[in-house]
């Protein structure tokens, strides 16, 4: 019997009520959860593995497809082939816009830890319709160089005339020209001679 007036009584009379609730609650618990299927818990791990796979699998065709869109506007090669290889095809370009070149300037070069980015000042001369157009050609062709700032001025007062100054990004992908240059280059063997 239960007595917590006997101060004898009362620590094993509270163990005793201890114990009921706490069997009444493990008799409540055991109803309560609800217990899932193993099988559908398999399912929808397996729903959620093929979805991240799937999203795996379009972010790395994404990452691949910036990756080659990047790649294709890179220089490679030497950099003192870039300055000389972009004026031409510039220059052409500009003679395509039915524009007058007025100066090709090569600015300093910024350098990181993989890209070298040579800036240019191109300044023509023309119209403003023909300008639009130049800069759209150098932007959608093979020249491998970026359109970062144009400037306009007007030319004449009482025409379309008007002077452009652009400025052109080429980046020198530095990791991979050394990658070329030393695969395709053997190392001469260095020899020291003592006089």
């Amino acid at each position: 019997m239960i007595n917590f007036k006997d101060p004898k009584d009362q620590v094993p009379s509270l163990l005793a009520v201890l114990g009921i609730v706490l069997l009444c609650g493990s008799i409540v618990g055991l109803f309560m959860n609800k217990k899932v299927p193993t099988g559908e818990l398999v399912r929808k791990n397996n729903e959620n593995r093929q979805q991240y796979i799937a999203l795996k699998k379009r972010a790395e065709e994404e990452l691949y497809a910036a990756d080659q869109m990047v790649d294709k506007n890179l220089w490679v090669g030497k950099v003192s082939e870039i300055t000389p290889t972009a004026l031409a095809k510039v220059s052409r370009m500009v003679s395509d816009s039915k524009l007058n070149l007025v100066s090709f300037r090569p600015q300093k070069a910024l350098e990181g830890a993989a890209l070298l980015q040579i800036q240019y000042n191109l300044s023509v001369d023309g119209s403003y319709t023909n300008v639009a157009t130049l800069v759209s050609r150098i932007e959608n062709s093979d020249a491998k160089l970026a359109v970062n700032s144009i400037q306009y001025a007007s030319a004449e007062n009482d025409s379309d005339k008007v002077t452009a100054t652009i400025g052109l990004v080429a980046f020198h992908d530095i990791v991979k020209a050394e990658k070329t240059t030393s695969t395709s280059q053997p190392t001469p063997n260095k020899t020291e001679t003592k006089s």
